[in-house]
């Protein structure tokens, strides 16, 4: 996948309500974090979309395409850490969702050069 194809993929998985946490980077329909590969999550953070997207495992260090959308996110947004910017206090879904948007602008600008 392109780091545009993941970082669209990652705003479908948290569009919703409620798919979309803070704290931890995957979350069960309880609440509780969800750590283990194939367990079931019911939201994510701004990472683990951009991880699960690119078919990767929570905690597991960034593969090049993840990588590359990572960046892309943080350069469009100004921010240097997506997982401190995501669970800052204040931060909304719909600021998440922004957030993507101006990242997705940016790769498909980059992806027309």
């Amino acid at each position: 996948m392109t780091p545009l194809e993941i970082l669209r993929s990652a705003r479908a998985r948290i569009e919703k309500p409620g798919s979309w946490t803070q704290g931890t980077e995957r979350r069960d329909e309880l609440g509780n974090a969800v750590f283990l590969r194939g367990v079931k999550f019911q939201s994510c953070c701004a990472v683990g979309a951009i991880r699960f997207a690119a078919g990767e495992d929570a905690y597991a260090r960034f593969g090049e395409a993840s990588a590359s959308a990572a960046m892309i996110f943080r350069y469009a947004n100004g921010i240097e850490s997506i997982p401190t910017w995501n669970d800052f206090p204040w931060r909304t879904h719909a600021d998440v969702l922004a957030a993507f948007d101006r990242a997705i602008a940016c790769a498909e600008k980059e992806a027309t050069q």
